[in-house]
């Protein structure tokens, strides 16, 4: 009998991010609510994409932290006259199996893949496994919300990084945690609730009001992708009951075992 048998699960994925980790969770017995709190959408007009775009031969490596900066880059690129076989000459790196799959899909079969969580692991694996110096130059597609820290500890060993935001980050209409407030309101037991990103935490508390924020303090085990979203969730003075050991769908459901396991014990 798995610790998820009869066990209830929120996810706060993107609706086009949830299905494969619902599935997941559902083959080990789980009942799942999906309540997504952040959607995508491609920037429209960049100057740094048709710079990077103009200097692309220049470029030694692309670098993807996701798989929506991989669609959303490439089918910028391609708009502008370069498909995804224009960037075979670089060495292209991804974060993750999921990153590494939007790679494939696109028809790019990524030079190496990393496991690290975080800016800080991801920059060692490219310092130490890719050999990024100074000469290095990369291209680093990602979403207007990232963080700095991966390009700033690039940038502090002499690599030369183009950060170039290719996709928003926006919260979710607030309807759709109607089904998570539902489900309080019929005394449903919720009983673990996995954010997979900072933004998710953030559109949930933003959307949810204080009504969200009370449900996160009143025993749902809250469970985390990886060190920066657990520190997001810390930040708001909430506790993590779990943190996956890799960013991966294996690793977030056994880091929901674990949570449960804890709850249960």
């Amino acid at each position: 009998m798995s610790v998820l048998d009869h066990r209830t699960v929120v996810i706060t994925r993107s609706e086009e991010n949830s299905d494969e980790i619902q599935r997941a969770l559902e083959a080990f017995g789980a009942s799942v609510l999906s309540v997504p709190t952040i959607r995508h959408a491609g920037v429209e007009s960049s100057e740094a994409l048709e710079k990077a775009l103009r200097e692309k031969s220049s470029y030694s490596h692309l670098v993807f932290t996701s798989p929506q900066a991989v669609h959303y880059f490439f089918y910028a690129s391609s708009k502008r006259g370069a498909p995804a076989s224009a960037w075979q000459t670089l060495r292209v790196a991804g974060v993750g199996p999921r990153t590494a799959a939007a790679l494939e899909e696109a028809g790019i079969h990524p030079h190496w893949v990393s496991e690290g969580k975080g800016g800080k692991a991801l920059a060692r694996d490219l310092l130490e496994k890719e050999r990024l110096g100074p000469g290095s130059r990369v291209l680093l597609p990602q979403s207007m919300i990232a963080g700095p820290e991966l390009r700033d500890l690039l940038e502090a060993a002499g690599v030369a990084v183009d950060a170039v935001a290719v996709y928003d980050t926006l919260p979710e209409r607030p309807e759709k945690l109607e089904p998570f407030f539902q489900a309080l309101e019929e005394g449903r037991a919720l009983d673990a609730i996995l954010f997979t990103s900072p933004s998710t935490l953030r559109s949930f508390l933003e959307l949810g009001g204080k009504r969200g924020d009370a449900a996160l303090r009143q025993g749902i085990r809250i469970v985390s992708i990886g060190p920066t979203t657990s520190n997001a969730v810390r930040s708001e003075g909430l506790k993590v009951a779990a943190e996956a050991k890799s960013p991966s769908v294996e690793g977030l459901v056994e880091a929901v075992a674990e949570a449960l396991s804890v709850a249960g014990s």
